[in-house]
């Protein structure tokens, strides 16, 4: 049995499922976590498919909600890191960036726990990531066929 609990506001995660991948969102922060590459997964779902999974962290995410991004930035840098992972005995969460988000990855088995609001960032920069890889290994191909780019 899963009994993973929210790194910032301690509650229950819940389990939900999002086309063939299985989430842990947290019914009082609106925080996500993510297992290893559920991230790169979610990513590449078409938005219609990531809908509900929006609505359902946008519920969380009240103004009168005190783990909301905004307050939880006013804690220091080593409150935020000293905790421990969800899903792994032992892991511990660190900052990572995802394009421009600051993300906390655990250092044992790579989950990322994101904060309200975070998704569709962390998403955007994953997709756009993957586009501009596509296009260099497009170019270098054209460059090796044809000897010119383009």
């Amino acid at each position: 049995m899963r009994n993973r609990r929210c790194v910032r506001c301690e509650q229950d995660l819940r389990l939900a499922t999002v086309a063939d991948v299985e989430v842990d969102l947290c019914p009082g922060c609106g925080g996500l976590w993510l297992d290893h590459q559920e991230l790169q997964r979610l990513a590449e779902l078409p938005n219609e498919s990531l809908a509900g999974l929006s609505q359902v962290l946008r519920k969380a995410e009240g103004e009168g909600n005190p783990y909301r991004q905004a307050a939880w930035a006013e804690h220091s840098e080593s409150e935020r890191l000293d905790v421990p992972c969800p899903a792994c005995a032992g892991g511990k969460l660190t900052r990572a960036l995802v394009g421009q988000i600051a993300v906390e990855v655990c250092s044992g088995c790579a989950g990322v726990f994101l904060d309200s609001g975070e998704l569709e960032q962390a998403i955007g920069e994953v997709r756009d990531r993957k586009e501009k890889l596509a296009t260099i290994a497009a170019m270098a191909k054209s460059v090796t066929t044809r000897g010119t780019i383009g």
